[in-house]
């Protein structure tokens, strides 16, 4: 392996859990999951064969969110981003230019801790 190989490897591979599974960031989850060589499962989806089961269950006792790590004062900035992300897709996918949080009120699709980040 060439000196560029190794090095794109270590950027894009962080390593492997127990050394069989690949680790990788799962956008959806926003949380760290591995992949299983056998079943082509994510550690997040809650599925996994047998090979994979049980570390699967052992895995997501670490800690392997943002979450696990940001203190409650911090966590509200979080749950805010990901709250924007949702309405922004949502808002785009209707063809509106920006959220209109007032509307989304109207409607019922703000929650409660939705509206005191949005219209307080």
């Amino acid at each position: 392996m060439s000196t560029e190989e190794s090095l794109l490897n270590d950027i894009f591979s962080p390593g492997l859990y127990k050394n069989k599974y690949k680790l990788i960031w799962c956008e959806n989850c926003d949380c760290v999951a591995f992949i299983c060589n056998a079943c082509k499962n994510g550690s997040c989806n809650g599925g996994g064969c047998d090979e994979c089961y049980n570390d699967s269950i052992e895995f997501h006792q670490s800690k392997i969110s943002l979450r696990d790590y940001l203190p409650e004062d911090e966590l509200w900035i979080y749950d805010k981003i990901e709250s924007l992300k949702y309405h922004m897709l949502r808002s785009l996918a209707k063809s509106e230019k920006e959220i209109d949080f007032n509307k989304l009120k109207e409607s019922g699709e703000l929650s409660q801790n939705e509206e005191k980040m949005f219209l307080s």
